[in-house]
Parts: structure tokens; sequence; C-alpha cells
């Protein structure tokens, strides 16, 4: 059970964020960000070794993304990786120009939308988006002009997509979107929904996973959990962000401290 303190500190931070978000809702300021991920090890089960932290500076309009940057460092803080995203607005904020660049085996990839195609009569509108991989330091730069079907998440933009479907999700409806998977240069059909019996006190958890069970045995599924006081994810299990020499990516489990306001910044 939390004590007193470490409710009145975490009330605090969350009348903080609030305050600060409703100063930019009505002045349309940008506000900068800081919080952190830690991430262990999901796989053998039990192992609570620490994989590397994530560190983040996040920019918001309006309590929308703009920009966030990411710092992936190693337990002896040696900085790992680098990953940027900018985020566009309504649709356009799931699915962000995208860059990740990995300092230790020169691993590279990103994704960068190109334009909406509308579709004839049901079908939906189609994204254009260039998708690019380096697997290793010295390696051809491979890329794929992607055409995939909306609505498209990349990368971050899986948050702002969640956030936006909230009520829907809560009412137990499923929510199909496609998923651009860089490093395979392709995309996936998911489907999201709320896991109410993985939801707890001041827990909201949702299950992104292939629309198709067949692609459910190779792919595996992501769990999130958010706050739903401010709508944050707090903790993520599903594949790292990383990959390791031999082109791998580790099952992770990440829990974020509480976002911090840096600065306000007059918008121009």
């Amino acid at each position: 059970m939390l004590s007193q303190t470490s409710r009145l500190t975490r009330a605090a931070v969350l009348v903080a964020i609030t305050a600060v978000l409703g100063a930019t809702r009505a002045s349309g300021a940008e506000v900068d960000f800081t919080y952190t991920g830690r991430a262990v090890f999901a796989e053998p089960a039990g192992d609570t070794a620490s994989a590397y932290t994530e560190h983040y500076a996040l920019r918001l309009r309006d309590g929308q993304p703009l920009s966030a940057r990411t710092e992936y460092r190693e337990r002896a803080g040696v900085l790992r990786a680098e990953r940027t995203l900018e985020f566009g607005t309504g649709p356009g904020a799931w699915r962000p120009n995208y860059r990740l660049i990995d300092r230790l085996t020169g691993y590279e990839e990103g994704a960068e939308p190109r334009g909406v195609t509308a579709a004839a009569s049901s079908a939906p509108s189609r994204v254009t988006v260039r998708a690019f991989l380096r697997e290793g330091a010295g390696r051809p730069l491979r890329e794929k002009t992607l055409q995939v079907p909306a609505p498209v998440v990349i990368d971050g933009g899986f948050v702002p997509f969640v956030r936006a479907h909230w009520d829907t999700l809560l009412t137990g409806s499923r929510v199909g979107f496609h998923f651009v998977a860089v490093s395979r240069l392709d995309w996936f059909a998911l489907e999201l929904f709320h896991d109410a019996a993985a939801s707890r006190a001041g827990r909201v958890a949702f299950v992104a996973r292939p629309r198709h069970a067949a692609l459910r045995l190779i792919v595996p599924e992501t769990r999130v959990w958010f706050d739903p006081a401010t709508r944050r994810m707090v903790e993520f299990r599903g594949r790292s962000n990383l990959h390791t020499e031999d082109g791998g990516q580790d099952m992770v489990r990440i829990v974020y401290t509480p976002a911090r306001p840096v600065s306000q910044v007059a918008a121009p």
C-alpha cells in the first residue's frame, strides 16, 4: 500500500502535469517533458537484470505530441542508441516520421509517411510509407515503398492511437490497425483490445496482436498498461526496439516514471 507521502507526491505530480497541459490548451504554447523507462529482460521468466534504460524528451502542443527523442543507455550509462519521432496531427500522430540508430551494432531503421491516397467506394484509404533499413555497420541501406491501408501506426504512434480509441476500447470493442514493421520492410494487420482481466487499480491493460491467428505463432503480442487518470503508458511488455548483434529482438518489460515538465516555450 502506498504511504500517505507517496500518494501526496504522486498527486502533486499529476496536478502539475494537468496544470501545464491546461495552460498549453489555452495558449497554444509548447511544453517539454522528460521521463525514463527501465527495461528488464522478459525471458527467461524471472530474469530481473536491467537490460537498458530509455531516456525521453517529449514536446507537446495543446496536449498533443509534436516530437520525441529517446536515448537508450546501457547499465553503465553508455549511450547505445537514439530514436527520433516527428508527429503529425490527427491520424498523422499515429504514423510519425521515425528513425532509430544503434551505435553498438550500426543497425539503422526508419519510416517516412509520404502521403494518403483516397480509395474508391468503401475500401480504406492507403498511406504511402518509405521504410528503410541498414542491418549493421558497413551494410547497404535497403528501402521499400509500402502502400499501407489506413489506419496506419508507426512505432511510437501506438500511444496516441490507444488514446484516440480509448473510449471505444473500454466498451469491449476491438480496434484494427496496420502496423509498419520496419525491420521487415513490411506491414501487419493487428487488433487492439482492452484486457479487463489484466487491469487493476490505477492500471488499464491493452493487448495488441496479429489479427490472423496463424501469424500469432511467429509474431508475439504486445501488452501495455496505462494510467487512466493521465492516459500515459506506464508499462510495456513486448519486443525491444533494440536489435541484438545476430539481428534478433529481446522480449522486455519496461516500466516508466511519471512525466515531468521541463520548460515552457512560447508559441511562435
